[in-house]
């Protein structure tokens, strides 16, 4: 509501699927995603915190006796909407706003108690970028913290349905992004003794499957060199894998690539 009480009809289901989850022996995830009020905006940066702080205390009490196999993520893809700085490295100022809002979430958790004390956090970068300023300037609180990365990479590929529909391993220009993007994930925090984790990244279907699995493969192949963990991100649309309304893998060649089993 507008004092940020989270409604207990829309908690107690969230706290049902976080169930689900579990009994199924899955890692669970749990995070706030495109919160309107969340822009950053330089002078409201006390607004904003306060709001934060309200929101992930009530999430953390109501969670406080789960044990590791939940995960709280602090933001999504915190950034200035509708600017010209929301989708690239922002500026000074908003990334600073990222890490004030990245311990204030830390903060808030920790105070809570019970099983918070010492629970794995997520924290993220400007937008969840995986640039390398973005990436440079994130502070990393100390204790059980794991970094958020969003990757789509190259972007012509992946999102952009105008875009090209070809992928290859031997074309530089298909994979020097993300050769730099992993390289540096891995240098500036898993050296460092700092988990990372790809929560997002897929590509969309441009009926060219040969190439999605080809860019798939190639993908995982470089997290895991890395020592990085990937998610694959199915919104059950544009990066679908799973028909759930059929209750069946829309695309089992990918499923066996991300999972390393097969389905048969």
């Amino acid at each position: 509501d507008e004092e940020g009480n989270v409604s207990e009809v829309w908690m107690d289901r969230v706290q049902e699927v976080v169930d689900m989850a579990l009994e199924e022996d899955l890692y669970v995830i749990l995070n706030t995603h495109h919160e309107n009020w969340m822009s950053l905006i330089p002078g409201q940066e006390e607004r904003i915190e306060e709001r934060l702080r309200k929101l992930w205390k009530q999430i953390a009490v109501r969670f406080e006796s789960y044990d590791e196999k939940l995960l709280f993520e602090g933001m999504n893809e915190p950034r200035q909407h509708d600017s010209e700085y929301e989708w690239n490295e922002g500026t000074e100022e908003l990334r600073k706003m990222v890490n004030d809002l990245n311990l204030a979430f830390v903060e808030t958790v920790r105070e809570s108690g019970g099983k918070n004390k010492s629970r794995y956090l997520l924290i993220t970068t400007y937008a969840g970028h995986n640039l390398e300023q973005v990436m440079e300037d994130l502070e990393v609180p100390k204790g059980h913290i794991l970094v958020s990365i969003h990757a789509y990479l190259p972007y012509d590929f992946c999102q952009n349905k105008e875009g090209s529909t070809q992928w290859s391993e031997d074309n530089l220009r298909d994979t020097e992004e993300l050769q730099r993007a992993f390289m540096q994930m891995n240098q500036l925090f898993v050296q460092e003794g700092i988990p990372v984790v790809v929560t997002e990244f897929g590509c969309v279907d441009k009926n060219n499957p040969d190439d999605r699995q080809a860019w798939t493969q190639y993908f995982i192949k470089l997290a895991k060199e890395n020592g990085i963990t990937c998610v694959w991100w199915d919104n059950g649309s544009t990066y679908q894998l799973l028909d759930r309304e059929n209750n069946s893998w829309k695309y089992p060649e990918l499923v066996e690539i991300l999972t390393g089993k097969s389905l048969e």
